[in-house]
């Protein structure tokens, strides 16, 4: 079982389950590492048996000690007192609640000011500085949940979980129309006519794409629905929903814009997943931002045609 004593390490003690196992062995099947991590570990003698660097063919009894000191990769972004707000940390990850018009990560066109820089600051602040590893993305006016990993073990064993589809993430978004169908599945690739394009749109020949959905619920011209993504493509809810003919409120890219709400009513305020080391399932969730609650209220009280 594991020994939680660092991001940047992994100690595994060995139990009846696993002795008598090669320590290779006992490190893919066991300790969730893919056979390059292990093998680059072997290169720099970060493979240790009780203490000692060992050859990862030896074999382990029950009691014995493997450590796997990971590489280290240091964090490039500039520190910057960006608002962080975390729902839950431990050594491998941090799940953080972003709010919208905040870019993900530095790019040319936002150098700065992004979660990125907030992250390196509150790493800091820890005195740890770790390479920001996102594991999934949003898009700058998208709020909800984000997670980043610590190190490569963490990056690893969640997006391999990823691709078992074994990562629930469920979005809230408020969408043109009344949405006639309690639930659905819309299933249509999504690709990009041009690559200097921005807008995606489905296509025969793009990526396969699924989008599950459920109606919560209906105002006068408009539908707040929950979505599960099957699949994970850029602006996936955004094309299949516009690609339905209910494109979301407030989305100037694939619409127009709303004077109810400055961006696109989405919300990824759920993500289930098992942690790394442990293995344990948890579900966390992130409320509404303000601007989203604001607008429900408003179509639940005011006008619910006013869009």
């Amino acid at each position: 079982m594991f020994e939680q004593l660092g991001h940047d390490r992994l100690d595994f003690r060995i139990e009846e389950a696993q002795s008598g196992m090669k320590i290779i062995d006992v490190m893919v099947q066991w300790m969730d590492l893919s056979v390059r991590q292990v093998r680059s570990g072997k290169n720099r003698k970060d493979v240790l048996l009780n203490g000692r660097p060992v050859s990862v063919n030896g074999f382990v009894r029950t009691g014995d000690l493997i450590t796997y000191q990971m590489e280290v990769e240091e964090n490039y972004f500039e520190p910057e007192a960006i608002p962080i707000e975390v729902v839950y940390e431990n050594d491998d990850l941090v799940l953080i609640n972003k709010q919208p018009f905040v870019v993900v990560h530095p790019t040319k066109s936002y150098p700065s000011g992004t979660i990125g820089n907030g992250l390196a600051m509150h790493f800091k602040k820890k005195g740890i500085n770790p390479k920001i590893r996102f594991i999934n993305r949003l898009d700058r006016d998208t709020s909800g949940l984000l997670l980043i990993a610590k190190n490569p073990y963490a990056q690893h064993v969640v997006t391999e979980q990823m691709k078992r589809d074994e990562v629930e993430k469920r979005y809230l978004a408020l969408v043109h129309g009344r949405v006639e169908a309690e639930e659905g599945t819309i299933d249509a690739p999504i690709g990009r006519p041009d690559e200097d394009q921005v807008e995606r749109m489905v296509m025969a020949d793009g990526q396969p794409s699924t989008t599950h959905f459920w109606v919560r619920e209906r105002f006068g011209n408009a539908t707040l629905v929950e979505v599960r993504l099957e699949t994970g493509r850029t602006h996936q809810i955004r094309v299949h929903f516009n690609h339905l003919g209910h494109p979301l409120l407030g989305d100037t890219l694939y619409h127009e814009g709303s004077d109810l709400i400055d961006r696109q009513a989405l919300h990824a305020f759920k993500l289930c997943f098992r942690l790394p080391r442990t293995g344990e399932h948890h579900c966390f969730e992130a409320p509404l931002p303000e601007d989203f609650e604001r607008l429900l209220t408003q179509l639940r009280t005011e006008d619910p045609f006013r869009i």
